[in-house]
């Protein structure tokens, strides 16, 4: 009786011990895959680049590459084929950059040049803003005599539109896109007590105006425009216009809050709003649809104490930290993060998927999964 005792005791202990291994070898395996999947969502959220100039050099992003200053040399950098990156002398006092994959300028205060053509365009005047669209640049300045003027150039050099300012005052100027020949214009209208911005669409392809949008009562502080909607970012609302018709289609009233980013993505905008007058971490999530009724959704987010950067992005609002890169979606709910291996100092958006980060000195590409 005694050995069948003993053997039974034993069967007890043989089972307590599968049972202790089972469970932790059951817990390493959910802390491996654990670590994995925590990986996983690193990786996923972003993907890096390092780039060869350094984040406090003269540089421009053209959408297929980069633009910057070594020395009195420029360099190309393209990000899809290194068979197209070159350099050049470049004899430009304080010269700056900026371009596109149509056109690419460089440029100081009262000159500018076309790169790939021979001679410089000497402007009368002192430039005050220069962007580019597919194959053109516009450029708005003071001349010498008081007077103001918006010159457009090709990419061969040639003036191709232009405009000249007496009894309006252009309040800002645009491209559609980086890859569109679409221009647009506010100009401030004040007659008496009334104040009225005119938005002129103009596509520059076809040499023609496409649309005139008139906003009474208030300044427009920015536009963008998609292939179905014009939005007016104005001082009291944002405004939505039908991109065929140019009827408006609706307005919310955002009084209070500036405009700091706008990102589009699945037939709605992302607007992020912070207040003007509190200097504060609170944003509001504003998403609206491009269809006729705005159908839309709010949200408010507190951001950290430490954040670099914030801007919309794909139809998300990302996060600039210097430690770590947040992800949100329009509901203001955190969807991605990816550590930073190191402090970060700087951040800038580039488009919709791609970020500038610097890190010191050092310049890397983030480019959002």
């Amino acid at each position: 009786m005694a050995a069948k005792h003993y053997v039974f005791r034993n069967k007890k202990r043989t089972f307590a011990r599968l049972t202790i291994l089972l469970v932790l070898a059951l817990a390493f395996i959910g802390l491996a895959v654990g670590g994995v999947l925590l990986f996983k969502s690193c990786s996923l959220a972003a993907s890096k680049r390092s780039l060869p100039f350094a984040s406090s050099a003269e540089s421009a992003y053209t959408g297929d590459g980069f633009m910057y200053m070594e020395g009195s040399t420029l360099k190309y950098l393209s990000l899809k084929d290194e068979s197209k990156n070159y350099s050049i002398s470049v004899n430009a006092p304080s010269a700056r950059l900026m371009g596109t994959s149509g056109i690419k300028i460089v440029y100081n205060t009262r000159a500018l040049q076309i790169v790939g053509t021979q001679y410089d365009i000497e402007l009368s005047g002192e430039i005050v803003k220069l962007c580019c669209g597919s194959g053109y640049a516009a450029v708005y300045r003071h001349g010498d005599d008081g007077s103001s003027a918006l010159r457009v150039y090709d990419s061969t050099g040639s003036q191709c539109y232009q405009i000249d300012f007496t009894d309006t005052v252009l309040t800002d100027f645009g491209f559609e896109s980086t890859t569109s020949p679409i221009l647009w214009t506010s100009e401030l209208i004040t007659t008496g007590n009334c104040v009225t911005t005119t938005v002129t669409i103009y596509d520059l392809s076809r040499s023609s105006i496409t649309g005139v949008i008139s906003v009474q009562g208030q300044l427009v502080k920015d536009i963008y425009i998609t292939n179905n909607s014009i939005f007016a970012v104005c001082t009291d609302n944002i405004i939505r216009y039908d991109r065929r018709s140019n009827i408006e289609a609706y307005r919310l009233l955002t009084y209070g809050y500036d405009c700091t980013s706008c990102s589009f993505s699945g037939g709605r905008a992302l607007f992020v709003l912070k207040s003007e007058e509190n200097e504060t971490s609170l944003v509001r999530l504003l998403s609206v649809s491009e269809k006729d009724v705005a159908n839309e959704k709010s949200s408010l987010l507190m951001l950290p104490e430490d954040i670099v950067n914030s801007f919309a992005m794909n139809g998300r609002f990302v996060v600039v930290s210097t430690e770590v890169l947040l992800i949100y979606n329009v509901n203001g709910e955190l969807a991605k993060e990816a550590q930073f291996d190191y402090a970060i100092t700087s951040a800038e958006k580039l488009d919709e998927r791609n970020i500038l980060i610097g890190r010191g000195e050092e310049a890397l590409l983030y480019t959002i999964n």
